[in-house]
């Protein structure tokens, strides 16, 4: 597939006949991306450009590139915001990968530093999806939750491979079920975003296995757990905290609470609201 340099910042890219049409596209959006990022900055590399007699007009394709350059482009575009992403950002890998074997055989050789994770919704056949891809780190995300309840359930018992839940108005139903399947420890688990639609259950001592040692973000709405500062003193990698409409059923006393947090020294950012 190959591409059109051109001065004045602009690449015109040219598609041969061979290849799907998505694939085409795919790899139309990727290079308009590096190109919309790289005019957010002076110079990729801060180096003076080569002289480049541009009446030639030098053609290249992106077999050309090597790995390594690749996996620079990958990464630089991949490069999400400081704060959680959200499931498009997640995805955005995907695209890569349905571009060419090559850049497939780039992602898949490089998932850490990619940082490649993949999306269970909802809405999503979750066991179908995990069958097809690599075993990669799990993020789950549910918004306002009715249906597809099993999808969520599905994904949450790879409990090894979750790293991060986001579950938004969680209906009773699937809350119960949620509760009972997070009872063993989440070793990989970096954020946890949890805000029920009511006042729900009551969460047992023995959630995430009693312990949370990667967990860096931590949101609870609604969500009555009083045994939570015995948990967070294992939590020594956490980083946010947001405890909001802590029930009565959930309380627990200042004290408690500062005496668990005494060993979360990166904290940076503490609020509680009964």
């Amino acid at each position: 597939m190959p591409f059109l340099c051109h001065p004045r910042s602009s690449i015109q890219t040219y598609l041969h006949s061979e290849g799907s049409l998505a694939k085409k596209s795919h790899a139309r959006r990727w290079f308009q991306k590096i190109l919309g990022k790289s005019r957010q900055c002076t110079s990729f590399a801060q180096r003076r450009a080569t002289t480049v007699d541009w009446r030639s007009k030098g053609r290249m394709t992106n077999n050309m590139l090597p790995d390594g350059v690749l996996l620079e482009i990958f990464h630089w575009c991949l490069n999400e915001d400081p704060s959680y992403p959200n499931p498009e950002e997640l995805e955005e890998w995907q695209t890569l990968v349905h571009v060419c074997r090559k850049w497939q055989n780039v992602v898949f050789a490089s998932p850490h530093r990619l940082n490649l994770r993949l999306v269970c919704a909802d809405v999503r056949p979750v066991r179908k999806m995990l069958d097809i891809w690599p075993p990669l780190p799990i993020v789950i995300w549910g918004e306002n939750t009715k249906t597809g309840e099993d999808n969520i359930v599905a994904a949450i018992t790879h409990s090894v491979r979750v790293c991060g839940i986001t579950l938004n108005w969680v209906p009773s139903s699937l809350w119960e079920r949620v509760l009972a399947a997070m009872q063993e420890p989440f070793p990989a688990l970096t954020h946890l975003d949890i805000h029920t639609a009511d006042e729900e259950s009551i969460v047992s001592s023995s959630f995430l296995g009693r312990s949370a040692p990667n967990l860096q973000y931590l949101d609870l709405s609604r969500v009555p757990f009083p045994g939570l500062p015995k948990l967070l003193s294992s939590a020594t990698h956490l980083v946010n905290l947001y405890l909001c409409n802590i029930p009565h059923s959930g309380y627990f006393s200042p004290e408690t609470m500062a005496t668990a947090l005494s060993t979360s020294t990166r904290l940076e950012t503490l609020w509680l609201q009964f």
